[in-house]
């Protein structure tokens, strides 16, 4: 375990075993990147769809899997992606999280149910990564059920995955929240096929009403992995009859223990700068690792996950943590400088003692201000007049303006169309809107007295939003015959890969009218198909054309001959219905 050559991409872990399919995914993150939040869902379809970056496919691959995906994250800490169609299908599975009295949500673990006809596996996965495209050194443990393994005490996890939807600062809807707790109770039940040496495996959230046991860490070896210290995580980590107590961190944050703190540490470590200096393409750069392995009588215990070595990682924000138990010294054997995790380090030293500069300090605040601001109330209404929408936003938040921040607030489809917050419970308009413009997703600009600005994703509520507003978004991309079909083949595909890319000039086929020659038979098996298997799809098809029809380039984008095919399919389609 820890071997730095072991390394998986976090989307392979997502991927359903062979032969089954999503039923349900649960993600947390503490910092979420929209763009690498579009991959989670195209994870669990054909690999085409996963490795595309064809706008058309993409949107459809997010689609199909959005409704069977929820993730919680910390609010304040969602990045502003590039502007962009895509993370419209994001909206009903992100759900920012705010917590109370400073606190905030770091947990990186998912918990994912696969069907197979009336088979279920389920997949733990407990991270130190975040949602990001970061390309920092991580670690993550991954347990799949199994009807021979161990039978853990799953209680904590299960309290864990029940309590997120309360913890939304939007609602979570009742059907999400009934799919939550369906899932919740499965767990009770599984069954976890062990890692190779493990023998026991124990489950730890801190910060919902559970806080760490000081005796986790009752050991008389532990090696503590950290990108962030302070003293008193420190205290809660490392025993204080501990003979042998490591550290691997960043210089600045081992900078800033005490002096008397480092004292009871035996030795301390960076990570080596130059490491994948001949691997360029792909180079991982910087320490996010977190875990604590500690030596006892009994064995080793690896704690694994999200917490830092802070105070606020074991004594108040919401972190998880997974406990593997094995034999041996396992610690000392981590340290032993045959181990390969050694080879990544580099020996530090330092008197310790070093405070924040101001510039620091100033960071950190602006950084709360954001928090603090994500964490109100917000409200997007929109009045439909037939062709655009009167939007108007309110919010509900902490007053952060009197301690020196202003803030302002825009649509993420409106990049040019920034207001000042209103005040508390006041509407501002917003001005008119395109239906595919509407959004609940908000972009907060919060800028310091140094003219710093930080800027974050805030989820509102939405008042007026319209059904076809999606579909709109959809239609959108669709600006040629070839995307025109290749669109339809992806509606029709019912879930295979078989069509994923045959249409369209990027598969290498011919364009125009000659493409609709060529591909115009398949369509229409899958359309006489949909008509008995899969009615809801022509539904969804009919309000995509029709919005494509009332456009100004409908004549160019709807490929010649296929309006009669279409009069026939909906003539069927009243008749069946």
């Amino acid at each position: 375990m820890l071997a730095p050559t072991d390394r998986s991409l976090f989307t392979d872990q997502l991927r359903p075993p062979s032969g089954y399919e999503l039923m349900r995914a649960i993600g947390t993150s503490f910092t979420l990147d929209l763009t690498t939040a579009l991959g989670v869902p195209l994870a669990f379809g054909p690999a085409a769809m996963s490795e595309s970056r064809d706008p058309i496919a993409i949107l459809d691959g997010v689609r199909r899997f959005a409704d069977r995906v929820d993730i919680f994250a910390q609010a304040g800490e969602v990045f502003v992606p590039p502007a962009s169609d895509l993370v419209a299908l994001l909206e009903p599975m992100i759900h920012p999280v705010a917590l109370t009295r400073g606190r905030l949500f770091h947990p990186k673990v998912w918990v994912l149910e696969f069907g197979r006809d009336d088979e279920r596996a389920y997949r733990l996965l407990c991270s130190s990564r975040n949602l990001t495209s970061d390309r920092t050194w991580d670690t993550i443990l991954r347990l799949d059920s199994s009807s021979t393994g161990a039978q853990a005490d799953n209680a904590p996890l299960q309290e864990f995955v029940g309590r997120l939807p309360d913890l939304a600062v939007v609602p979570v809807n009742p059907e999400r929240r009934q799919a939550i707790a369906a899932l919740v109770e499965a767990l009770g039940d599984v069954r976890w096929e062990l890692p190779e040496g493990v023998r026991r495996v124990g489950f730890h959230p801190f910060g919902l009403g559970r806080q760490p046991d000081p005796a986790l860490f009752d050991a008389y070896r532990t090696v503590v992995i950290s990108p962030f210290l302070s003293d008193e995580g420190i205290d809660h980590v490392v025993a204080r009859r501990a003979g042998t107590a490591v550290v691997v961190s960043r210089p600045e944050s081992l900078d800033r223990l005490k002096p008397a703190t480092l004292a009871r540490l035996t030795k301390l470590y960076v990570l080596d700068a130059g490491t994948n200096e001949d691997e360029e393409a792909n180079q991982l750069v910087g320490l996010h690792a977190k875990a604590v392995v500690v030596d006892r009588k009994r064995g080793t215990s690896w704690f694994v996950g999200s917490a830092n070595a802070t105070g606020a990682g074991f004594g108040g924000n919401v972190e998880f943590m997974v406990e593997l138990e094995t034999k041996g010294d396992e610690a000392s054997r981590l340290i032993d400088p045959r181990h390969p995790l050694v080879n990544l380090l580099l020996p530090y030293e330092t008197d310790g003692g070093v405070e924040d500069d101001q510039g620091q300090k100033d960071d950190n605040a602006l950084d709360r201000a954001v928090r603090l601001v994500a964490a109100g109330s917000f409200v997007v209404e929109g009045v439909w007049d037939g062709t655009a929408f009167a939007t108007t936003i309110a919010s509900e938040r902490a007053d952060v303006a009197s301690a020196g921040f202003s803030v302002t607030v825009r649509l993420i489809t409106q990049p040019g169309r920034a207001i000042p917050l209103p005040s508390t419970g006041e509407f501002a308009s917003l001005g008119s809107v395109a239906l595919e413009d509407l959004s609940p997703f908000l972009v907060v600009d919060v800028m310091d007295h140094r003219s710093m600005v930080r800027s974050a994703v805030v989820m509102a509520e939405l008042r007026g939003d319209r059904p076809e507003r999606r579909q709109a978004i959809l239609a959108r991309q669709v600006n040629s015959p070839e995307k025109f079909m290749q669109l339809l083949a992806l509606l029709l595909s019912f879930g295979s890969a078989d069509m994923f890319f045959t249409a369209g000039s990027s598969g290498g086929h011919a364009e125009g009218p000659a493409a609709w020659a060529e591909f115009s038979t398949g369509i229409f098996e899958r359309l006489a198909r949909a008509l008995t298997d899969a009615p809801h799809a022509l539904d969804d098809l009919a309000s995509l054309i029709e919005g494509i029809k009332v456009r100004d380039d409908a004549d160019s984008v709807i490929p010649e001959g296929f309006a009669a095919l279409w009069a026939d399919v909906l003539e069927a389609r009243a008749a069946t219905s």
